[in-house]
């Protein structure tokens, strides 16, 4: 078949006929609204006889020339930010990369645009007989879409940080009584993302159940926290970072590390247990909260930052080679603001922990770059180790919190000046960069404070273009977010728990896996659903939130032949051949919890009870 595509009268894609030497393709074409096809391409073989076969596809190419391409969490316009430990361009040796459709966000999805127009193309699971793959390449500067079946990834397969295992293609019979069926859906628009993530969304949505009401995600936080994390070290007061599972002493052992935001959380969840107190009551709470808040206070260094990884104030860590992270101190500076205002509902003054957050946003205001940009990360003295990627961008926030507080032109000044530096360069590359400490690259985790500062910018300014800047935010951290479902093979932990993809996020184009941190983005994307008025942003919050219960322990959960304490989850869910494919990471960290417990009291409407 032939086909042009068009959108507002404007010609966007042609679909390619499809060739093979044993094979024909019999398509059905049907619009499904403006803008919207459904293809169903039923593959038989020329003769008689089945016949084995490979790469049966479809495929469309612009008619424009692409300035943007994007495999939705997996490649960035060919990932060009970063150490590039993983797959860079969209080819290697001369071959087109493929990918598993449940690599990808968008069931094998592809998406190109330029400034007036887009294309998107991915693929049916439930409506095609067998499991497919995608790919996106530039051919003459037009983009070339190709929906592929059976499954395959080419011309290898990423499966660990920074190395490449071989390709696999799989291989199917077609016969005249077994056809091989391929459903695409094929979206024009205009020049951005928008109709080709709404409409994929819709067509794939599903409900998650989670696992527990609120109340109870609330009382086995607390638990976690108080039973698995808690620790006494010396001087210090607070929470281990996580569990790993002990093979010698056959159970989990608490991990001596002691880290203020980002995988630790030790701030926010000294927040979670004063506020613990003013919802149960429990003295024990805010006893340990307390204990913990101070005990971080006086990790303030004479630089005016804070020493993040309390382990080199303790000695079992090297100050002198510490890098202290814009995520972290940003973290902490939020925290130490909220800290500062629940110690005073618990009815304790507590005056050192806004101290330490103002110190904490002074240094970075000073430190910050004449193109706006705040350090990524500092050394212990207060010298700038680096402003590269998009990490500054967490001081955002807690900025705007101390702007909200206390009016000081110079916190909104300073806060725009970074604002447009950050959306700028995203608006300019369509990502953010770096957020994760353990990776150099394209991410998810640095857009979400760009979405949390535009939202408070619009409330500090008035001005409606903070609002469309948090709308591109959201849309990219759409790109990350799961909008389909896949079946797991038995025997795997994700079979056992019948673990749903719908709804999670991947961690960035260097790790191909599932997590919970886009919890961060959901009290952000609850205002921005009633800013705007459309539930989209509201289903997507949820999605996050039930996606983020999978996996939370009641004390008899067993995975993988080890029961977890209550309370404990894993940090990732490897739903795609990553790493151990199909498991989970066995590392019970802190974060996710913290994040839960974050979420639910930043909700006015939650008061603990069932």
């Amino acid at each position: 078949m032939n086909h042009t595509f068009s959108f507002e009268g404007a010609d966007v894609a042609r679909l390619i006929p499809f060739t093979h030497p044993d094979v024909t393709a019999t398509d059905t074409l049907e619009p499904v609204e403006p803008g919207v096809w459904r293809l169903v391409r039923t593959f038989t073989p020329k003769g008689a006889d089945a016949v084995p076969a490979a790469e049966l596809a479809v495929e469309c190419q612009t008619l424009y020339a692409a300035d943007f391409l994007m495999v939705p969490a997996v490649n960035y316009n060919g990932n060009p930010f970063g150490d590039g430990k993983e797959p860079v361009g969209f080819e290697h040796e001369g071959q087109p990369w493929s990918y598993a459709f449940h690599r990808t966000a968008v069931p094998g999805g592809t998406f190109s645009r330029n400034k007036d127009r887009s294309f998107g193309l991915f693929g049916d699971r439930n409506a095609s007989s067998c499991g497919f793959s995608c790919s996106l390449f530039r051919r003459g500067g037009q983009a070339v879409h190709r929906l592929i079946a059976p499954e395959e990834e080419m011309p290898r397969s990423y499966l660990k940080k920074g190395s490449l295992a071989d390709g696999y293609r799989e291989e199917v019979m077609v016969s005249h009584e077994h056809p091989v069926v391929l459903t695409a859906y094929l979206v024009a628009s205009r020049g951005d993302d928008h109709a080709f993530l709404d409409f994929a969304w819709r067509k794939n949505f599903e409900t998650v159940t989670p696992w527990f009401d609120e109340a109870a995600i609330w009382d086995l936080g607390i638990e976690f926290a108080q039973e698995s994390l808690w620790c006494e070290d010396g001087d210090f007061r607070g929470f281990s970072i996580g569990l790993s599972y002990d093979e010698k002493a056959g159970g989990w052992k608490r991990e001596r590390h002691y880290e203020a935001g980002w995988c630790g959380q030790n701030i926010s969840l000294g927040c979670a247990l004063l506020k613990d107190f003013l919802l149960r009551h429990r003295k024990i709470s805010l006893e340990r909260g307390l204990a913990a808040l101070d005990a971080w206070t006086c990790a303030m260094l004479p630089s005016g930052l804070l020493c993040t990884h309390y382990d080199g104030l303790l000695g079992f860590s090297d100050m002198a080679s510490m890098r202290i992270d814009g995520c972290n101190l940003g973290h902490a500076a939020e925290h130490f603001l909220e800290a500062w205002d629940l110690a005073a509902r618990c009815g304790t003054d507590r005056p050192a922990y806004r101290e330490a957050a103002e110190r904490i946003l002074h240094t970075a205001m000073q430190a910050q770059n004449e193109d706006g940009a705040y350090p990524s990360a500092f050394f212990p003295d207060g010298s700038v180790a680096t402003y590269e990627g998009s990490t500054g961008g967490f001081f955002l926030p807690a900025m705007l919190a101390l702007y909200g507080l206390t009016s000081d032109a110079d916190l909104l000044a300073s806060a725009v000046r970074a604002f447009n530096w950050y959306n700028g360069q995203f608006a300019a590359r369509g990502y953010s960069t770096a957020g994760a400490l353990d990776t150099y690259c394209i991410d998810k985790e640095s857009a979400i404070p760009l979405l949390s500062a535009a939202l408070l910018l619009q409330t500090a300014t008035g001005k409606p273009e903070y609002l469309d800047a948090a709308v591109e935010a959201a849309y990219y951290l759409a790109t990350w977010q799961w909008h389909h479902s896949t079946a797991y093979p038995e025997g795997t932990a994700l079979h056992t728990m019948a673990y749903r993809t719908f709804g999670g996020t991947a961690v960035s184009t260097q790790h191909h896996h599932i997590d919970a941190y886009a919890l961060r983005a959901v009290p952000d994307l609850l205002v921005l659903a009633e800013r705007t008025g459309s539930d989209l942003w509201r289903q997507r919050a949820a999605a996050i939130w039930d996606n983020a219960t999978i996996g939370i322990s009641d004390g008899t959960l067993a995975v993988m032949g080890r029961v977890r304490p209550r309370g404990g989850q894993d940090e990732a869910f490897l739903h795609t051949r990553w790493a151990n494919p199909f498991q989970v990471s066995e590392w019970l960290v802190a974060w996710p919890t913290a994040m839960r417990l974050e979420v639910l009291r930043k909700r006015t409407s939650f008061t603990g009870q069932a």
